[in-house]
């Protein structure tokens, strides 16, 4: 629930920071909520999993699912990415703010395809290694807001 709380939230945020909309805004738009509807399986599984209502029989199985949520995860994340850097050249060529989100989500990006890389490869897949890797958003991102001087504006709240 969370997980689809916090990308409403990001999707919501897109359009408080921009006005520009054309067709490929909406082709974009609805590849993500197309990919959000995708997302929703292994959220599901692993909500079961979590309250004792599934169970993971192999390894194999383990990297699977973190292949499918990874997946899922980083294709949002690229279309929201898109999403900025595309209305940041069709509003004037150069909008810092857009081009600045355009590239923090695309550290997402690289997060879930590492937890891709690890799963495919079995690598830490029985310490859950391919999940843990996201504890790296919060410091990348960090890093990219104030390797960039960021500081985001009081109307708008990211998850």
């Amino acid at each position: 629930f969370f997980a689809l709380v916090m990308i409403w939230q990001t999707h919501y945020n897109f359009f408080r920071r921009t006005d520009y909309v054309d067709v490929w805004v909406i082709v974009l738009n609805m590849l993500m909520l197309f990919l959000v509807l995708f997302y929703v399986y292994p959220l599901k599984f692993l909500a079961n999993l979590a309250f004792g209502k599934g169970s993971i029989r192999s390894g194999v199985e383990m990297g699977e699912l973190f292949v499918l949520y990874s997946l899922g995860f980083g294709a949002i994340f690229l279309c929201l990415s898109l999403l900025y850097l595309y209305a940041g050249r069709k509003q004037g060529g150069y909008v810092p703010e857009l081009n600045f989100w355009g590239r923090h989500f695309l550290i997402f990006v690289a997060i879930a395809m590492l937890s891709v890389l690890l799963a495919y490869l079995g690598i830490g897949l029985r310490w859950g290694l391919p999940g843990f890797v996201y504890m790296l958003l919060g410091p990348a991102c960090g890093a990219h807001g104030w390797l960039m001087g960021f500081k985001p504006q009081e109307k708008v709240v990211e998850g």
